[in-house]
């Protein structure tokens, strides 16, 4: 047992004081003896002279055999003195112990010893007043023990904890209630390229860049039970040299008795998770809400508002350009909700042909009409019951079909095409559209009905030039994923690089800057990524005022831009995609404007 190997040795000077103490206070002399009945200390002028051990059939190993818990010997009248094989060389006349105990073992004695006739008599005088007293020193020795042991127990338990904290492959950092750093791991060290001197007792906010807003979020965490909510999956920026690191972190505020005694930080590469996720499988590298990285203000109330939605079991309507991510926060919405586990149906309503998008959503019974399977098809409606259906470009819906989609936001209720059995369905419904729907149902384009039905929780994704703050994160994660897929050398961007990123317009979002990353990591001859190895509209571009833009009605714009397309590309196809539109659209778009 871990208290057997503990020995009184281990506190040698606490017991050669005890002994003076004591010997001092009685005017007695004091022995102390270990289990194995070797004496630690002796007072007095005795000690040179005296028996470094005891004898084994002395009393005083009766005592540390628990035969005995004290005892007043006489050496001409105790029996057990008068059989000790030291009797002849022993000088005491007199002994009083106390057994030092640990958890109920004997690891020692206290003893007073008495060498000539006044200390004899003294100690037969005061036998139980003396045997209280050193019965209290044996205590405090065994007070000390524990103190000893648990000091032990704590180290031991302290090199194994850091043992085990340095054996994953996450970087861990620990803090205090005011955030200062306590404890960090091994490969802490290596993932920031800072040392655990340069890091001990500075605060993650000067350890991370903008760390102050997770510490301000981390205010609105709810406590139930002692128990905390982490902040799951935030991502983290961090300077080393000229360098920036990014990595996704967890962070845990840790509580006691209601109060905050500090927290726990674990993070690792946001290329390490990218990469571990594509291995499971590509559809499954997107994780929800945490796959949306940016620290704006702005995004932050979109995800807050995605996140409430998720909860729910309302339809939900996603507005925002082209390129802002409307599918990623669908997708996110429906991984956050009770439907996670079913079927998540995406269909891009102004990508498919009109007369072929009612089969695609509803379906069809076999026979329904020419060319239709023998089988009939399942549509997309069916595909998710109990999951959910995203329906991007919804303003592209077709007047009819928009009246269907109302009927079954209302009862539930489709009908494939050539089928005289209506189906229920239990789908949530999430749509998207760049476009202006409230615009459109002026124009009688869009049911005003409908945007009722699907604008019941409105999420509005702001688009990239109003989050500036994002682009650098954005960039450089962007800069990670296809340095791990093309498998190219570690970039960085310049200073001048980073300002011509933020003061661009994106008027393609988070997709045209991802573009751009792709673009610049294949020209760029360094491992350093220069103003000049961005693309020329990304150069090219300037703030204009808004006083000497000359403002346009949008049909016109429209029309313009459209021809402009199809002058430009060699297919409707392909101008369609050139526009960010389906081809579906540009076809009713050029019947619209009588454009041949």
């Amino acid at each position: 047992m871990e208290k057997q190997k503990l020995k009184l040795q281990s506190i040698i000077e606490t017991v050669e004081q005890i002994a003076e103490v004591i010997a001092m206070v009685l005017g007695i002399e004091v022995t102390i003896i270990d289990q194995k009945g070797e004496r630690l200390y002796v007072t007095g002028s005795y000690k040179d002279s005296i028996e470094p051990y005891v004898s084994l059939d002395s009393v005083f190993s009766e005592v540390l055999e628990g035969k005995k818990d004290q005892a007043v010997t006489d050496k001409l009248q105790s029996m057990t003195c008068r059989e000790c094989s030291y009797r002849e060389k022993g000088l005491e006349l007199a002994h009083l112990c106390a057994p030092i105990t640990l958890d109920g073992e004997i690891l020692g004695l206290i003893s007073l010893i008495a060498f000539d006739d006044d200390q004899r008599q003294r100690l037969v005088d005061n036998q139980e007043a003396y045997r209280k007293f050193i019965e209290k020193m044996a205590n405090f020795l065994e007070s000390k023990m524990m103190e000893v042991l648990s000091k032990h127990r704590i180290s031991i338990q302290k090199i194994q904890l850091e043992a085990i904290l340095n054996g994953v492959d996450e970087g861990i950092i620990s803090v205090d209630a005011k955030g200062e750093i306590l404890f960090i791991n091994e490969n802490a060290e290596t993932l920031l390229g800072k040392s655990e001197e340069w890091l001990k007792g500075r605060s993650l906010s000067k350890v991370f860049l903008h760390f102050e807003r997770i510490e301000k979020a981390l205010k609105e965490i709810t406590y139930q039970k002692n128990k905390t909510r982490p902040l799951i999956s935030k991502p983290l920026a961090a300077k080393n040299g000229k360098d920036t690191r990014f990595f996704l972190g967890n962070y845990n505020p840790v509580r006691r008795e209601g109060t905050d005694i500090g927290g726990i930080l674990s993070f690792r590469p946001y290329k390490d998770v990218y990469q571990m996720a594509q291995e499971v499988h590509r559809e499954e590298a997107f994780v929800g809400f945490d796959s949306i990285i940016g620290e704006s203000q702005a995004l932050g109330e979109t995800v807050k508002i995605a996140k409430v939605a998720a909860k729910q079991n309302s339809t939900v309507l996603i507005q925002g350009e082209s390129g802002t991510g409307k599918e990623m926060f669908a997708k996110a919405i429906h991984l956050a909700s009770p439907r996670r586990e079913q079927n998540f149906v995406p269909i891009n309503c102004g990508s498919i042909p009109e007369a072929l998008l009612e089969s695609e959503l509803f379906g069809y019974e076999a026979g329904a009409f020419t060319d239709a399977s023998k089988k009939g098809k399942e549509g997309k409606f069916l595909k998710a019951h109990e999951g959910t259906i995203f329906l991007d470009e919804i303003g592209d819906m077709p007047m009819n079909l928009q009246v269907k989609l109302l009927r079954f936001l209302e009862d539930g209720v489709i009908e494939p095409l050539g089928s005289t059995k209506p189906k229920h369905v239990q789908v949530r419904v999430i749509a998207a559209t760049n476009q202006n729907l409230e615009e459109l149902m002026k124009r009688k384009l869009f049911r005003e009905d409908l945007f009722y039905r699907l604008n019941v929780v409105p999420v509005t994704i702001p688009p990239l030039r109003e989050r500036k703050e994002d682009i650098e994160i954005l960039a450089e994660v962007f800069l990670r994923r296809y340095e791990e897929r093309f498998e190219k050398e570690a970039k960085h961007l310049s200073p001048e690089a980073k300002k011509a990123l933020i003061a661009y317009s994106w008027p393609g979002n988070v997709r045209e800057l991802e573009n751009c990353m792709e673009y610049a990591l294949n020209v760029s001859k360094s491992r350093v990524i220069y103003k000049e190895d961005l693309q020329q509209r990304v150069l090219g571009w300037e703030v204009k005022n808004e006083e000497d833009e000359i403002v346009e009605p949008l049909e016109i714009l429209e029309e313009k831009m459209i021809k402009k397309a199809l002058a430009r590309c060699t297919s409707i196809k392909e101008a369609a995609k050139l526009l960010g539109i389906g081809q579906a659209t540009i076809y009713r778009k050029m019947k619209k404007y009588d454009i041949s």
